[in-house]
């Protein structure tokens, strides 16, 4: 029962928290804010980067063996995964309609 329970709390704590860094990582959505988007995008690769292994041994050194260091090793590498995933995602939207909308002399909303 501890493993199915751990497993998923960090898949609700990685998936949660990946939903703003995501937001945060679209160039699209932050034209004015590049840097803001690239800043983020750095921290979600170097997320990405580092296997759930390491970051499960600097929790046990942290908060001790248990449920919690395995939950937020598997949800700090979920949150660089998904972060990365739905980020680009947002990236590859199309403009043209936006574009098209506010040609039309229709307002941002």
């Amino acid at each position: 029962m501890g493993d199915e329970v751990h497993h998923f709390y960090g898949t609700i704590l990685g998936f949660v928290l990946s939903i703003p860094f995501a937001l945060l990582s679209a160039k699209n959505l932050w034209k004015k804010h590049t840097w803001l988007a690239t800043l983020v995008r750095g921290l979600l690769s170097l997320l990405y980067s580092v296997p759930a292994l390491i970051c499960a041994i600097l929790f046990v050194r942290v908060v001790g063996p248990g449920l919690l260091a395995g939950a937020s090793a598997l949800g700090i590498q979920l949150i660089g995964m998904l972060g990365k995933l739905i980020g680009d995602e947002l990236d590859r939207i199309d403009e043209t309609p936006i574009e098209t909308k506010l040609a039309t002399g229709s307002t941002k909303m």
